[in-house]
């Protein structure tokens, strides 16, 4: 029997060279935060009414129980930039890009009411340069009546939240005419905003985020650069977006069988039906329309995206919301319009959409206007 014992191994601590390190840690630590500061005061003082996407003065911040969102009252020429596009926001009492409105509505009045997310809200634009301002502005010059048009789009709105918009406040407002603007990604928000509590918990991170200019343009510089935006999907920063494009992906495949896609048409299909059932009951016209995506129908983006999406030519149909909308409007006899042939072919002869951002540029937003009234501008305010 072996008695011998094993020799001890001590490490011995240099207690002197660990405070030194801690000393040095602390000390970067500290000038990281002064430079952060400093960076910070720059931005509000050079920057003082400019801003990337992600921030709204906290003083303008309003959080809305009913849409589990935070609206942004009274902001007055905030210019909202990127490496694409520049351009001035300003916001009613309520939180909407557009002017208050008494709610008696005057004699030989014409009210028109828009419902939609970023899109209707005129993302990227001026707000005379949106669809729903250039829309009014046809009706003004053909209709007879005093034309008076509400747009009540708000970015990431889901199709749910428009009715509950709708319902709270646009009704009141006694329209005429109600057009509800679908996009592909409503079916995500819709199911995004059933999950979303009443009160959703925020990391400390994006608390920091949300305040920050600093931050705000450092994030979005980033994700505005090919390989940027490429880093920030992989560390699941752009977690909502990847989330969205995913959902996208399972959303046009022809034999479709998620619980998640059933439940987001089922909600969207609520949706619609409430705010045609709120319609007919104050006698007003209900009308659903459609807005294509750049992967809809680009062919360059498709293929990305199909590429992206291991999906092939034979096991997905890129129409498939339209197709789903059209069903939904068919049943309850709702006027629906889908323009997605149109923007089609006006996209083969000139870009409609921006090439990083995706949403429509200026031409884009142009030719929405137009054929939203070539299609719906007799039929109204006459």
């Amino acid at each position: 029997m072996n008695n011998k014992r094993r020799p001890k191994i001590v490490i011995t601590l240099d207690k002197k060279r660990i405070r030194n390190l801690g000393i040095n840690l602390l000390l970067l630590l500290l000038s990281l935060t002064i430079c952060f500061l400093v960076l910070e005061m720059g931005f509000r003082i050079l920057l003082k009414n400019r801003a990337t996407s992600g921030y709204w003065p906290e003083e303008n911040t309003i959080f809305v129980p009913d849409l589990k969102r935070s609206m942004y009252p009274n902001i007055t020429n905030l210019v909202k930039f990127s490496p694409e596009f520049s351009y001035n926001i300003s916001t009613n009492s309520h939180g909407f890009r557009d002017t208050e409105h008494e709610l008696e509505k005057s004699n030989n009045t014409c009210r028109v009411l828009f419902l939609g997310d970023s899109s209707t809200f005129g993302y990227t634009v001026e707000r005379n340069e949106s669809f729903v301002r250039l829309f009014e502005k046809k009706l003004e010059d053909s209709s007879e009546k005093n034309v008076e048009v509400m747009n009540l789009g708000v970015g990431g709105f889901s199709t749910t939240e428009e009715y509950i918009v709708l319902e709270k406040y646009g009704i009141k407002y006694s329209p005429d005419v109600v057009i509800m603007v679908s996009t592909i990604g409503d079916f995500y928000d819709s199911l995004a905003y059933e999950k979303r509590s009443e009160n959703p918990p925020e990391t400390l991170i994006f608390k920091i985020y949300k305040k920050s200019r600093f931050l705000n343009w450092l994030y979005w510089r980033f994700k505005f650069s090919m390989l940027g935006d490429k880093i920030l999907k992989f560390f699941g920063v752009s977690k909502f977006t990847i989330n969205t494009m995913n959902f996208q992906a399972e959303l046009v495949k022809e034999n479709y069988n998620s619980q998640m896609v059933n439940r987001s048409i089922e909600l969207v299909e609520e949706a619609i039906n409430d705010s045609n059932d709120l319609c007919e009951k104050e006698g007003c016209k209900f009308v659903v329309t459609y807005l294509p995506t750049a992967h809809q129908v680009d062919e360059k983006e498709r293929e990305i995206f199909e590429e992206e999406f291991n999906l092939n030519g034979t096991d997905y149909n890129m129409n498939s919301p339209q197709e789903i909308l059209e069903k939904i409007t068919n049943e309850k006899s709702i006027t629906y319009l889908d323009f997605t042939k149109e923007i089609k072919e006006l996209q083969r002869e000139s870009n409609l959409y921006w090439e990083t951002d995706g949403h429509f540029n200026k031409k884009g937003y142009r030719a929405f206007s137009n054929l939203l009234y070539e299609s719906l501008g007799p039929l109204i305010c006459n």
